[in-house]
């Protein structure tokens, strides 16, 4: 589940427990995003990839071992701007070391789906601690995240050039430097 998602609502639902939100890549605030980020992805992989991808997840069987590294070694590659750098980035260090468990990805699923068919919009609207957007330029986009940095009064939404989906991987330094600005910017 995407925590960046999660975020907003967190602070929404626990506003007594936030000094500021962090909102990176984030996905919006209305469920349906989904569909829209896929066809974005897929268009970045090539011809041969989407068939390897096609085969993987036409599996009659659930995706272990060989078979489902591939599927996030080439979903992952299509969070970067530049494919190398995640290939790179792949072969320094594991996949994913803490493997995401299908059953709480649904339940946080179903209820993130029933928290976003809510009233975000004005509850947003009246977040009363700073919010950061930190969006990638090239991500799917980058919209959703500037109306979600938009509607909070103390938001704020930077796009970090030369990034995918993982700005934080592919452009440590913009992205540290816009989170550490906004932090100076919160008296503690």
């Amino acid at each position: 589940m995407r925590s960046r998602t999660a975020s907003p609502c967190s602070a929404l639902a626990h506003p007594d427990r936030v000094l500021g939100v962090l909102y990176p890549s984030g996905t919006g605030i209305r469920w349906g995003w989904q569909d829209d980020t896929r066809r974005h992805r897929l268009a970045r992989l090539s011809l041969a990839e989407r068939e390897e991808l096609a085969c993987l997840e036409a599996r009659d069987k659930p995706l272990a071992g060989d078979a489902q590294n591939g599927i996030l070694r080439l979903m992952w590659q299509t969070d970067f701007a530049d494919a190398a750098r995640a290939a790179d980035m792949l072969d320094d260090q594991p996949l994913y070391a803490f493997p995401r468990d299908p059953r709480v990805f649904r339940e946080v699923s179903a209820s993130l789906r029933e928290t976003l068919a809510g009233p975000v919009e004005p509850a947003l609207r009246g977040l009363g601690c700073p919010l950061v957007a930190v969006h990638d330029a090239q991500d799917a986009d980058p919209g959703r995240a500037r109306h979600v940095a938009d509607l909070a009064p103390a938001g704020r939404f930077v796009s970090i050039e030369d990034a995918e989906h993982s700005p934080w991987l592919e452009q440590p330094d913009p992205v540290a430097s816009a989170v550490r600005g906004r932090l100076t910017e919160i008296a503690l």
